[in-house]
């Protein structure tokens, strides 16, 4: 896997990175957009490198790893930091456009820190929105994002 990441550009490297951080099959166009890259002739390259790595295919118009091994490697070998700041701008994607609760309080989960507020409310608003289906599991996330905002000054 090296070997194939270390002969492609960094723009290519970045969005396989950020498919691995997103975890599942996900359309070029929102996989942009959560990028914040237009589309456009150097962002279709990367994708057709990405694709041409072997490490990626495309399904339509969706990206999406060649096994989940593949993906769970890219993602390891990631910066923690990195990773973290994908979840954020995932989680707060998520929350804008009223995607999926559960899959915007998975990211912010994983990107929240002592202190994140950003992050910490993005987890009370899913837990809110999943209230009605999953108590459990709305309370723990709204405990673990009151935990996570600690120190922080909030007014909420």
């Amino acid at each position: 896997m090296r070997h194939r990441l270390s002969g492609l550009s960094s723009t290519s490297r970045g969005r396989i990175g950020a498919l691995a951080v997103v975890g599942r099959a996900v359309s070029i166009a929102d996989l942009s957009r959560l990028c914040g890259i237009a589309v456009g002739p150097d962002y279709d390259d990367a994708v057709e490198a990405a694709v041409a790595s072997g490490l990626v295919v495309c399904t339509g118009p969706e990206l999406a790893f060649v096994h989940d091994l593949v993906r769970q490697s890219i993602y390891e070998s990631m910066a923690a930091d990195e990773r973290r700041q994908l979840h954020s701008r995932y989680a707060q994607h998520f929350l804008a456009s009223g995607a999926d609760p559960a899959g915007r309080a998975a990211h912010a989960k994983l990107a929240v820190t002592v202190g994140d507020e950003s992050n910490a409310r993005v987890m009370v608003v899913a837990a809110e929105a999943l209230v009605t289906t999953s108590a459990a599991d709305a309370a723990h996330r709204a405990l673990h994002a009151v935990e996570m905002r600690a120190t922080a000054k909030s007014t909420w």
